[in-house]
């Protein structure tokens, strides 16, 4: 889990899963280094709880020392996407998430408000960026 959305919460939260990757590359097990990055943030009963994570091809469950990483199963379901472009950032993350929950609310979509989703598909350095806001329907 991230404790707020500046640059060094995410880099902390980044270096924390790099910590579990290369654990798991030093055990021998295969875990691709990969973006997208998926940061989720969801209403807590104190407040926004926010997490980043990647996604772990199919197979064997790795073994996790690190409490603060922990393993997300995500079901099948349907969700309301906005892409946009250009440097990833908290702001262009929560401008498109503003437009994209006026956008559904403007006609009538139901969604849930309390739950949203941040993918960020380069890396930072990268010269062009594919990312996305989602929101899931009930």
């Amino acid at each position: 889990t991230m404790p707020g959305n500046t640059s060094a919460d995410f880099l902390a939260a980044n270096e924390r899963l790099k910590g579990f990757w290369m654990s798991q590359k030093h055990a021998g097990n295969d875990i691709p280094d990969t973006w997208p990055v998926l940061i989720t943030i969801s209403e807590g009963t104190t407040g926004l709880v926010q997490s980043l994570s990647w996604f772990l091809p199919p197979g064997p469950e790795p073994q996790i020392a690190d409490p603060s990483v922990f393993l997300l199963r995500k079901s099948a379901a349907t969700i309301y996407t906005r892409s946009f472009g250009g440097v990833p950032s908290a702001r262009a993350a929560e401008e498109n998430q503003n437009a994209l929950k006026n956008y559904l609310t403007t006609n009538g979509i139901a969604f849930n408000p309390q739950i949203t989703c941040v993918m960020f598909y380069d890396s930072y350095f990268a010269f062009s960026h594919h990312n996305e806001v989602w929101f899931q329907a009930p």
